[in-house]
């Protein structure tokens, strides 16, 4: 996934800012979905990978974390 995401990226510092700013991204996306999912007792745990997930995929990584969330609390 990080391969992907700095391809683009002419040098390292580019890399490293791109990188930097999904990983800032992803964490609004975060606090946000915890914010919302809260009330439902839901809770989607911030850690960097999670933050990458959720910045570099935007929407469509944010719902597969609210998923992933779900089913994990629903097993015994």
């Amino acid at each position: 996934m990080l391969g992907w995401r700095v391809a683009g990226s002419r040098d390292a510092a580019g890399a490293l800012r791109r990188l930097a700013g999904d990983l800032i991204a992803g964490t609004v996306w975060l606090l946000a979905l915890n914010l919302a999912a809260s009330p439902l007792g839901l809770h989607v745990g911030w850690n960097p990978v999670s933050a990458l997930i959720a910045g570099s995929l935007g929407l469509p990584g944010v719902a597969a974390l609210l998923v992933l969330a779900a089913t994990a609390a629903r097993l015994p």
